[in-house]
């Protein structure tokens, strides 16, 4: 955290300065890192220089090379020795990571091959994938702040935006970047600039180019994951651990003049019904006459992207299974997301609407009005757009349904 301040290197690579956010990434992300040279000279370790380091996909750069003032008036001959010790570094650098990353992908192989599991193929090459992702076969610096003068020592230099062969096609070194943990460029002032000192020119201190491999531009699919589970909990089993996740996924899913759930103690939940994912909940209470209240269902975004079709189909399960249990469904549905998810299940028939669709604001629930057949055609038909304005009025549709006409069709076809 301190290298860039005025004891040290003295240059902008400090907490506050035009390169913080290298200081920040190199802290804060896996990706990053500052990589030093120092000399032992008796008994006393001299910082000679300095460099934030950060790695995407197969590159690994040292983004610059920043000097104390000992290093800048030492003699040549201990520059000529940090620029070797940075080539014998970059070699290393390379081969450790070949080693790393073939031994756990021949941990994992004997795991998958012993596995039960129908995607063992897949997951087989996605090891593959990531042998080709993660070794890294490029290592380099960027010329921008370079008190070494890499040029006086390494005469291989690749231009960041001229096309190159990588992988076998056409692409160019502007690919990698220092990214953030979920795939961000790193921005370095407000002009959303990447301030980087190797975005023109850097110098090859080992590897090759053309070993580069382009696959980590797409979404990573993970090989294993935890098995994603649903719970229920009634009534007075309602573990502390549930109501603090329903805080949760509520406070991130509801603007905050909408939560209702913040200030509740564990018992006011005991007289509920929860249905608990991994990123999304569903309350209902019991009523007369075989009838239930669906009084609150929130989701946030699943930490996988290829989930969010489980989720949804885990909250649509879940529904339809309490529409078999009982003859009657009452809830209170938010216009841009529960709502929009109940008017297609029901276009589809698998919802059957009782009564009428009353429609009110969140904080005016007096202020009631009938929302037609046509008019829930009409919102179903403009609900990419009615998704993106999130709800600006705070529409809330009271309904009550039941099972539509696909459901007692299959509930008849399970039952021959």
């Amino acid at each position: 955290m301190l290298v860039g301040e005025t004891n040290y290197t003295n240059c902008c690579q400090r907490y506050g300065g035009l390169g913080h956010n290298c200081i920040a990434h190199a802290v804060s992300s896996s990706d990053g890192g500052i990589f030093v040279t120092m000399l032992l000279q008796d008994g006393e370790w001299i910082l000679l220089t300095q460099s934030w380091d950060w790695q995407n996909n197969n590159l690994y750069c040292h983004d610059n090379i920043e000097a104390t003032s000992y290093f800048k008036n030492s003699p040549a001959s201990l520059k000529e020795a940090v620029a070797r010790v940075l080539e014998l570094d970059g070699k290393y650098i390379i081969e450790k990571s070949k080693k790393e990353v073939e031994n756990y992908i021949q941990a994992r192989k004997k795991t998958v091959e012993k596995s039960l599991s129908i995607n063992k193929e897949k997951e087989l090459r996605e090891l593959q994938k990531l042998q080709e992702r993660e070794v890294i076969r490029l290592v380099t610096t960027g010329n921008g702040n370079d008190d070494l003068r890499l040029s006086n020592y390494f005469s291989s230099s690749i231009q960041v935006n001229q096309n190159y062969f990588i992988a076998g096609k056409k692409s160019t070194l502007s690919n990698f970047q220092p990214v953030n943990y979920n795939s961000t460029q790193v921005y370095f002032n407000k002009e959303r600039i990447a301030y980087t000192d190797s975005k023109s020119t850097q110098y090859v201190i080992a590897g090759s180019i053309e070993d580069l491999c382009l696959a980590k531009i797409e979404p990573l699919v993970p090989i294993y994951r935890d098995p994603r589970r649903v719970i229920l909990e009634q009534d007075k089993n309602i573990h502390n651990y549930t109501t603090k996740k329903v805080k949760d996924i509520e406070k991130s899913s509801f603007p905050k003049d909408m939560l209702t759930h913040q200030d509740s103690s564990q018992a006011d939940f005991f007289d509920s019904n929860i249905y608990l994912g991994e990123d999304w909940y569903l309350i209902y209470e019991e009523r007369a006459n075989n009838v239930i209240y669906i009084s609150d269902l929130a989701k946030v975004e699943p930490s996988l992207e290829d989930e969010k079709g489980k989720q949804n189909q885990e909250i649509m399960n879940v529904i339809y299974n309490l529409t078999q249990q009982y003859d009657q469904v009452e809830a209170d549905l938010k216009e841009d997301t529960s709502y929009l998810l109940y008017l297609m299940n029901k276009q589809l028939h698998y919802f059957e609407q009782v009564g009428e669709d009353i429609s009110y604001p969140f904080d005016n629930p007096s202020n009631k009005r009938i929302v037609s057949e046509l008019e829930q055609q009409q919102i179903l038909k403009n609900a990419r757009s009615i998704k993106e304005k999130k709800n600006p009025e705070r529409i809330m549709h009271k309904v009550t349904f039941r099972k539509g006409r696909l459901l007692s069709q299959e509930k008849t076809g399970k039952n021959r």
